[in-house]
Protein backbone atom coordinates (compact mmCIF):
# COMPACT_ATOMS: atom_id res chain seq x y z
CA UNK A 1 0.00 0.00 0.00
CA UNK A 2 0.77 3.48 -0.97
CA UNK A 3 2.96 4.88 2.35
CA UNK A 4 3.99 9.27 2.54
CA UNK A 5 5.63 10.76 4.83
CA UNK A 6 5.55 14.45 6.31
CA UNK A 7 8.73 16.30 5.89
CA UNK A 8 8.10 18.32 9.09
CA UNK A 9 6.30 15.93 11.73
CA UNK A 10 7.72 12.64 10.40
CA UNK A 11 4.09 11.84 10.35
CA UNK A 12 3.14 8.80 8.08
CA UNK A 13 0.00 8.31 6.39
CA UNK A 14 -0.92 5.09 4.27
CA UNK A 15 -3.52 6.13 1.13
CA UNK A 16 -6.82 5.03 0.07
CA UNK A 17 -7.85 4.12 -3.24
CA UNK A 18 -9.29 7.42 -3.63
CA UNK A 19 -7.24 10.09 -1.01
CA UNK A 20 -8.20 13.32 -0.52
CA UNK A 21 -6.18 16.29 1.29
CA UNK A 22 -8.07 19.39 2.48
CA UNK A 23 -8.67 21.53 5.33
CA UNK A 24 -12.37 20.06 5.56
CA UNK A 25 -12.82 18.43 8.75
CA UNK A 26 -14.07 14.99 6.64
CA UNK A 27 -11.05 15.06 4.19
CA UNK A 28 -9.00 11.51 4.25
CA UNK A 29 -6.11 13.46 5.48
CA UNK A 30 -6.46 16.64 7.45
CA UNK A 31 -4.24 20.36 5.59
CA UNK A 32 -3.97 22.48 9.38
CA UNK A 33 -2.78 25.14 6.97
CA UNK A 34 -4.62 28.66 6.25
CA UNK A 35 -2.72 28.16 2.80
CA UNK A 36 -4.88 25.51 2.27
CA UNK A 37 -7.82 24.97 0.62
CA UNK A 38 -11.43 22.91 1.99
CA UNK A 39 -10.46 20.22 -0.79
CA UNK A 40 -7.20 20.82 -1.90
CA UNK A 41 -5.59 17.81 -3.43
CA UNK A 42 -6.66 13.80 -4.75
CA UNK A 43 -4.45 11.57 -4.91
CA UNK A 44 -6.21 8.30 -6.95
CA UNK A 45 -5.13 4.68 -7.87
CA UNK A 46 -5.90 4.17 -11.50
CA UNK A 47 -4.89 0.63 -11.39
CA UNK A 48 -1.95 0.76 -12.55
CA UNK A 49 -0.16 3.52 -10.80
CA UNK A 50 -1.36 6.23 -8.22
CA UNK A 51 -2.09 9.92 -9.57
CA UNK A 52 -1.93 13.03 -7.85
CA UNK A 53 -4.77 16.48 -8.53
CA UNK A 54 -4.74 19.88 -7.84
CA UNK A 55 -8.07 20.84 -6.82
CA UNK A 56 -7.13 24.36 -5.07
CA UNK A 57 -7.22 27.88 -5.55
CA UNK A 58 -3.32 28.20 -4.68
CA UNK A 59 -1.75 25.08 -6.62
CA UNK A 60 -0.18 22.11 -5.32
CA UNK A 61 3.52 21.08 -5.85
CA UNK A 62 5.18 18.07 -6.98
CA UNK A 63 9.18 17.73 -6.82
CA UNK A 64 8.82 21.74 -7.30
CA UNK A 65 6.64 21.97 -10.38
CA UNK A 66 3.55 23.46 -10.24
CA UNK A 67 0.61 20.30 -11.21
CA UNK A 68 -1.71 21.94 -14.25
CA UNK A 69 -5.00 22.37 -13.49
CA UNK A 70 -7.35 18.91 -13.95
CA UNK A 71 -4.50 17.19 -15.16
CA UNK A 72 -3.33 14.08 -13.32
CA UNK A 73 0.10 13.80 -12.55
CA UNK A 74 1.52 10.12 -11.75
CA UNK A 75 3.37 9.83 -8.58
CA UNK A 76 7.09 8.87 -8.36
CA UNK A 77 9.16 7.00 -5.53
CA UNK A 78 10.66 9.61 -3.73
CA UNK A 79 8.53 12.54 -4.72
CA UNK A 80 8.83 15.39 -2.59
CA UNK A 81 4.63 16.60 -2.24
CA UNK A 82 3.83 20.34 -1.16
CA UNK A 83 0.20 21.32 -0.57
CA UNK A 84 1.00 25.25 0.78
CA UNK A 85 3.31 27.70 0.25
CA UNK A 86 4.64 27.59 4.18
CA UNK A 87 6.21 24.26 3.98
CA UNK A 88 4.08 23.07 7.13
CA UNK A 89 2.41 20.53 4.11
CA UNK A 90 5.08 18.46 2.44
CA UNK A 91 5.24 14.92 1.97
CA UNK A 92 7.63 12.17 0.74
CA UNK A 93 6.61 9.24 -1.10
CA UNK A 94 7.95 6.31 0.58
CA UNK A 95 5.94 3.64 -0.89
CA UNK A 96 3.67 3.22 -4.32
CA UNK A 97 2.68 -0.22 -3.91
CA UNK A 98 -1.36 -0.50 -4.73
CA UNK A 99 -4.45 -0.37 -2.34
CA UNK A 100 -5.05 -2.97 -0.22
CA UNK A 101 -7.99 -3.72 2.08
CA UNK A 102 -7.10 -2.61 5.59
CA UNK A 103 -8.45 -1.33 8.86
CA UNK A 104 -7.12 2.56 9.67
CA UNK A 105 -6.93 3.56 12.82
CA UNK A 106 -8.57 6.72 13.23
CA UNK A 107 -5.65 7.89 16.37
CA UNK A 108 -2.87 7.35 14.11
CA UNK A 109 -0.45 4.40 14.11
CA UNK A 110 0.33 1.57 11.75
CA UNK A 111 -2.89 0.01 9.67
CA UNK A 112 -4.06 -3.72 9.71
CA UNK A 113 -4.00 -5.48 6.24
CA UNK A 114 -6.44 -7.84 5.34
CA UNK A 115 -6.35 -11.15 4.01
CA UNK A 116 -7.06 -15.04 4.69
CA UNK A 117 -9.75 -16.22 6.87
CA UNK A 118 -9.46 -13.97 9.81
CA UNK A 119 -6.85 -11.35 9.11
CA UNK A 120 -6.74 -9.82 12.48
CA UNK A 121 -3.75 -9.73 14.82
CA UNK A 122 -4.82 -12.08 18.02
CA UNK A 123 -4.87 -8.27 20.21
CA UNK A 124 -8.13 -7.28 17.78
CA UNK A 125 -9.71 -10.83 17.93
CA UNK A 126 -12.39 -9.60 20.33
CA UNK A 127 -16.40 -10.98 20.05
CA UNK A 128 -15.69 -11.00 15.83
CA UNK A 129 -13.89 -10.94 12.58
CA UNK A 130 -13.63 -9.40 9.46
CA UNK A 131 -13.60 -12.38 6.15
CA UNK A 132 -13.85 -11.93 2.50
CA UNK A 133 -17.30 -13.14 1.45
CA UNK A 134 -18.18 -15.29 -1.40
CA UNK A 135 -19.22 -12.13 -3.29
CA UNK A 136 -15.95 -9.96 -2.62
CA UNK A 137 -17.63 -7.96 -0.07
CA UNK A 138 -15.62 -7.95 3.86
CA UNK A 139 -18.33 -8.71 5.93
CA UNK A 140 -17.97 -8.06 10.05
CA UNK A 141 -19.03 -11.46 11.67
CA UNK A 142 -20.51 -11.07 15.36
CA UNK A 143 -22.86 -12.75 17.54
CA UNK A 144 -25.75 -11.62 15.84
CA UNK A 145 -24.84 -12.62 12.61
CA UNK A 146 -22.83 -11.07 9.34
CA UNK A 147 -23.21 -7.76 8.17
CA UNK A 148 -21.46 -6.36 4.91
CA UNK A 149 -18.63 -3.23 5.65
CA UNK A 150 -18.73 -0.23 3.74
CA UNK A 151 -15.69 1.82 2.50
CA UNK A 152 -15.06 4.32 5.05
CA UNK A 153 -17.35 2.47 7.71
CA UNK A 154 -16.18 2.64 11.96
CA UNK A 155 -15.48 -0.40 13.54
CA UNK A 156 -14.44 -0.61 17.20
CA UNK A 157 -12.38 -3.36 18.56
CA UNK A 158 -9.36 -3.45 20.78
CA UNK A 159 -10.43 -0.44 22.97
CA UNK A 160 -9.97 1.51 19.25
CA UNK A 161 -11.73 3.54 16.30
CA UNK A 162 -10.82 1.94 12.90
CA UNK A 163 -11.97 3.10 9.45
CA UNK A 164 -12.41 0.35 6.85
CA UNK A 165 -10.85 1.03 3.40
CA UNK A 166 -11.93 -1.95 1.03
CA UNK A 167 -8.94 -0.92 -1.05
CA UNK A 168 -10.84 -0.16 -4.36
CA UNK A 169 -12.16 3.19 -5.44
CA UNK A 170 -15.72 3.06 -6.42
CA UNK A 171 -14.46 6.55 -8.64
CA UNK A 172 -12.29 4.90 -10.83
CA UNK A 173 -14.50 5.35 -13.99
CA UNK A 174 -17.58 7.72 -13.64
CA UNK A 175 -20.52 5.90 -14.47
CA UNK A 176 -22.35 6.80 -18.17
CA UNK A 177 -18.83 7.78 -19.69
CA UNK A 178 -17.65 4.29 -20.59
CA UNK A 179 -13.79 3.42 -20.40
CA UNK A 180 -13.29 3.70 -24.03
CA UNK A 181 -13.17 7.28 -23.48
CA UNK A 182 -10.98 7.30 -21.39
CA UNK A 183 -12.77 10.09 -19.11
CA UNK A 184 -11.29 9.24 -15.63
CA UNK A 185 -11.02 11.07 -13.30
CA UNK A 186 -12.83 13.38 -10.09
CA UNK A 187 -15.20 15.46 -12.24
CA UNK A 188 -16.16 14.97 -16.00
CA UNK A 189 -19.07 16.57 -17.76
CA UNK A 190 -21.65 14.75 -19.87
CA UNK A 191 -24.07 17.13 -22.09
CA UNK A 192 -26.82 16.32 -24.67
CA UNK A 193 -28.35 18.83 -27.02
CA UNK A 194 -31.63 17.74 -28.96
CA UNK A 195 -31.28 17.89 -32.86
CA UNK A 196 -33.50 21.24 -33.30
CA UNK A 197 -30.63 22.57 -31.06
CA UNK A 198 -33.63 23.98 -28.10
CA UNK A 199 -33.07 21.88 -25.23
CA UNK A 200 -29.93 20.97 -23.45
CA UNK A 201 -29.23 18.21 -20.47
CA UNK A 202 -26.43 18.02 -18.31
CA UNK A 203 -25.18 15.35 -16.16
CA UNK A 204 -22.30 16.15 -13.81
CA UNK A 205 -19.87 12.89 -12.82
CA UNK A 206 -17.74 14.62 -9.59
CA UNK A 207 -16.05 12.01 -7.41
CA UNK A 208 -18.22 9.27 -7.87
CA UNK A 209 -21.25 11.38 -7.83
CA UNK A 210 -23.71 11.12 -10.94
CA UNK A 211 -25.58 14.39 -11.04
CA UNK A 212 -28.29 14.80 -13.37
CA UNK A 213 -28.75 18.48 -13.30
CA UNK A 214 -31.55 18.32 -16.09
CA UNK A 215 -32.91 20.51 -18.74
CA UNK A 216 -32.16 24.22 -18.41
CA UNK A 217 -31.23 26.83 -20.71
CA UNK A 218 -27.95 27.70 -18.94
CA UNK A 219 -26.95 24.85 -19.98
CA UNK A 220 -26.84 25.79 -23.66
CA UNK A 221 -24.25 28.16 -22.62
CA UNK A 222 -21.97 25.34 -21.01
CA UNK A 223 -22.82 23.41 -24.35
CA UNK A 224 -21.51 25.96 -26.58
CA UNK A 225 -18.45 26.85 -24.30
CA UNK A 226 -17.66 22.78 -24.90
CA UNK A 227 -18.04 22.93 -28.72
CA UNK A 228 -15.56 25.71 -29.17
CA UNK A 229 -12.82 23.84 -26.59
CA UNK A 230 -13.34 20.63 -28.50
CA UNK A 231 -13.13 22.74 -32.08
CA UNK A 232 -9.43 24.46 -30.73
CA UNK A 233 -8.11 21.16 -29.47
CA UNK A 234 -9.05 19.63 -32.87
CA UNK A 235 -7.39 22.21 -34.78
CA UNK A 236 -4.41 21.90 -32.67
CA UNK A 237 -4.48 25.57 -30.62
CA UNK A 238 -2.41 25.41 -27.50
CA UNK A 239 -4.33 24.33 -24.21
CA UNK A 240 -3.25 27.53 -22.62
CA UNK A 241 -5.66 29.05 -25.72
CA UNK A 242 -8.15 26.64 -26.35
CA UNK A 243 -11.95 27.44 -26.19
CA UNK A 244 -11.62 31.36 -25.36
CA UNK A 245 -14.05 33.46 -26.70
CA UNK A 246 -15.47 37.29 -25.48
CA UNK A 247 -18.09 37.55 -23.56
CA UNK A 248 -20.21 40.04 -26.05
CA UNK A 249 -19.10 37.62 -28.76
CA UNK A 250 -20.54 34.38 -26.52
CA UNK A 251 -23.97 36.70 -25.87
CA UNK A 252 -24.45 36.92 -29.33
CA UNK A 253 -24.01 33.47 -30.54
CA UNK A 254 -26.75 33.13 -27.94
CA UNK A 255 -28.64 36.05 -29.58
CA UNK A 256 -29.10 37.12 -25.97
CA UNK A 257 -27.31 40.58 -24.41
CA UNK A 258 -24.82 40.62 -21.80
CA UNK A 259 -26.55 41.39 -18.21
CA UNK A 260 -28.71 37.98 -19.74
CA UNK A 261 -25.33 35.95 -20.02
CA UNK A 262 -24.39 36.82 -16.72
CA UNK A 263 -27.51 35.48 -15.16
CA UNK A 264 -27.03 32.83 -17.12
CA UNK A 265 -23.53 31.93 -15.85
CA UNK A 266 -25.05 32.96 -11.72
CA UNK A 267 -27.47 30.43 -12.76
CA UNK A 268 -25.22 27.44 -13.54
CA UNK A 269 -22.91 28.45 -10.52
CA UNK A 270 -25.79 28.05 -8.32
CA UNK A 271 -27.52 24.72 -9.94
CA UNK A 272 -23.71 23.36 -9.04
CA UNK A 273 -23.45 24.82 -5.55
CA UNK A 274 -26.75 23.24 -4.76
CA UNK A 275 -26.75 19.99 -6.30
CA UNK A 276 -22.96 18.88 -5.32
CA UNK A 277 -23.13 17.25 -1.72
CA UNK A 278 -20.89 18.14 1.40
CA UNK A 279 -18.01 17.67 1.75
CA UNK A 280 -16.78 18.29 -1.32
CA UNK A 281 -16.33 21.30 -2.96
CA UNK A 282 -18.32 22.74 -6.47
CA UNK A 283 -16.16 22.60 -9.13
CA UNK A 284 -15.33 25.21 -11.79
CA UNK A 285 -17.14 24.58 -15.12
CA UNK A 286 -16.07 28.35 -16.59
CA UNK A 287 -12.91 29.77 -16.58
CA UNK A 288 -12.75 33.91 -16.76
CA UNK A 289 -10.22 36.36 -17.77
CA UNK A 290 -10.80 40.07 -18.38
CA UNK A 291 -13.51 40.46 -20.45
CA UNK A 292 -13.37 36.76 -22.21
CA UNK A 293 -14.48 32.79 -20.25
CA UNK A 294 -13.93 29.25 -21.54
CA UNK A 295 -14.81 26.21 -20.61
CA UNK A 296 -12.59 24.75 -17.65
CA UNK A 297 -10.33 21.63 -18.56
CA UNK A 298 -12.55 19.39 -17.58
CA UNK A 299 -13.09 16.01 -19.46
CA UNK A 300 -16.55 16.14 -21.32
CA UNK A 301 -18.76 14.60 -24.28
CA UNK A 302 -21.67 16.29 -26.14
CA UNK A 303 -24.60 14.08 -27.99
CA UNK A 304 -26.72 15.56 -30.06
CA UNK A 305 -29.81 13.57 -29.83
CA UNK A 306 -28.19 9.73 -29.04
CA UNK A 307 -25.34 10.57 -31.05
CA UNK A 308 -21.80 10.97 -30.01
CA UNK A 309 -20.73 14.32 -31.75
CA UNK A 310 -17.34 14.78 -29.90
CA UNK A 311 -15.07 14.74 -26.60
CA UNK A 312 -12.78 16.34 -25.04
CA UNK A 313 -9.90 14.88 -22.53
CA UNK A 314 -7.67 17.63 -21.29
CA UNK A 315 -4.87 15.59 -20.29
CA UNK A 316 -4.57 13.31 -23.35
CA UNK A 317 -4.42 16.90 -24.92
CA UNK A 318 -1.57 19.13 -22.54
CA UNK A 319 1.10 20.19 -24.80
CA UNK A 320 4.37 21.51 -22.90
CA UNK A 321 4.15 19.79 -19.85
CA UNK A 322 6.46 18.40 -17.47
CA UNK A 323 4.55 15.60 -17.15
CA UNK A 324 3.96 14.76 -20.88
CA UNK A 325 6.73 12.09 -20.87
CA UNK A 326 5.56 10.21 -17.42
CA UNK A 327 1.82 10.50 -18.68
CA UNK A 328 2.74 8.53 -22.37
CA UNK A 329 5.33 6.16 -20.10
Amino acid sequence: MAKLSNCTSGHSIYLRAQHVFGRDPLSDTLLDSPGASRLHAAIHWTGQRWELRDLSRHGSLVDGVRVPTACPVPLRLGSLLSFTADGCQRWCVEDLAGPAPMLLPLDGGTPVLLGGANPLPPELQEALRLVLGERGQWLCCHARGAQPLSEGEEVRMGGRRWCFASGTDPHLTPPGLGASMGLDGPTALELRVSLDEEHAWLKLHHFGHVLDLGERSHHYTLLTLARMRMQDAERGVSTEAQGWVEHGRLASMLGIDGPHLNIQLFRLRQQIAQAVPHPLEPPTLVERRRGALRLQALPCRVLRGQTLQGSYEPWRLAQASPWADARSS
